[in-house]
């Protein structure tokens, strides 16, 4: 499950210069390796760079791995919903 939150007209600066540029912020709940987060970063950055013109040299993105603990959803944690549903 992926979200996406676009906030715009932020002013941004990338490398010095206030050319368009983005930045994301993905949480890893599942513990995503290198493979996985090269595959995630190559696939969001050609979405961002379609969708809403920011090149991929001006993005960056940041993953964060999670506990399924550490997320709520429903007003339980993740790890308690994955259970129910075993």
């Amino acid at each position: 499950m992926i979200f996406i939150n676009i906030v715009p007209d932020q002013l941004l600066t990338c490398g010095g210069s206030d050319e368009l540029c983005g930045s994301a912020s993905l949480l890893s709940i599942q513990n995503y390796g290198t493979i996985e987060h090269g595959a995630l970063c190559k696939a969001i950055s050609e979405k961002i760079s379609k969708d809403l013109g920011i090149p991929d040299r001006r993005l960056v993105i940041e993953f964060r791995d999670v506990k399924e603990t550490e997320v709520g959803r429903h007003g339980t944690t993740l790890k308690e919903l994955w259970a129910a549903e075993k």
